[in-house]
């Protein structure tokens, strides 16, 4: 696993260092278990412990599968061989390669929204949230890095009209990422903090610069670990090129 340390910071105090623990640590895709499934396990028998563990295990080869090959790549055949399922078990969890598909989107953006929702009520200001964001996002896409190339498969398809009602599901989670980022920076320039810009324009531009920076460790050409990263975004995000500040 990479280092994990805290950010210093200029005008506020370093992030606890066990908030990345929890993420880099903690959060996994939550593929792996569906909303009316979330109950603790323990307390489930073992038929459906068992039931849980088999979605899992097709969950995990999926995004696997669909990483790799993208979606009209891969298939349910390959996806049920590498799984050890005889194909019909990924019906009793999936109507198609659809529904699979955007269970891997729904899952990860749902944590990704955990950690926007963890980070709601920032001690050093906004300047110190959206950096403590920065590097959670970081930490979470190098952790899962077949999400994050699914999520940049799709995620302009995404902005576009819901083709199914599984579309939809991930949309809507991917658009609530993105509106409580922008409502992060509309909050920073009406107080004055930032700059006064398009917040819509900010908001994919921050988006795509994680990802082209994720790219980069995913390419093998990036050795710096996540918080040494986001100090290089967050110092083009609130300083800019200019040395004369």
């Amino acid at each position: 696993m990479m280092p994990i340390e805290p950010i210093p910071e200029a005008n506020g105090p370093a992030l606890p260092i066990q908030t990345f623990r929890q993420v880099a640590q903690g959060l996994q895709p939550r593929a792996l278990v569906s909303a009316d499934m979330q109950a603790e396990e323990g307390g489930l028998g073992r038929k459906a412990r068992e039931r849980i563990q088999r979605r899992r295990e097709i969950l995990d080869v999926a995004r696997q599968q669909f990483a790799r090959r993208g979606f009209n790549g891969a298939t349910l055949d390959d996806i049920a061989k590498q799984a050890e399922f005889a194909k019909p078990t990924l019906y009793q969890f999936f109507d198609n390669k659809e529904h699979l598909f955007h269970s891997i989107l729904t899952d990860g953006y749902q944590d990704l929204l955990g950690i926007l929702r963890k980070t709601g009520t920032p001690e050093g200001g906004l300047s110190h949230q959206f950096r403590t964001l920065c590097v959670m996002f970081l930490i979470y896409y190098r952790k899962h890095l077949d999400f994050f190339v699914i999520h940049r498969q799709v995620q302009h398809r995404l902005l576009q009209p819901a083709e199914n009602p599984w579309h939809d599901q991930s949309q809507q989670l991917y658009l609530e990422i993105r509106e409580r980022l922008k409502s992060l920076l509309v909050k920073g320039m009406e107080t004055g903090e930032f700059c006064r810009m398009d917040a819509e324009r900010v908001c994919s531009t921050f988006l795509e610069t994680l990802g082209v920076y994720t790219q980069a460790f995913q390419d093998g050409g990036e050795i710096r670990t996540a918080t040494e990263m986001a100090e290089e975004i967050m110092g083009l995000f609130l300083n800019g090129l200019s040395t004369h500040r």
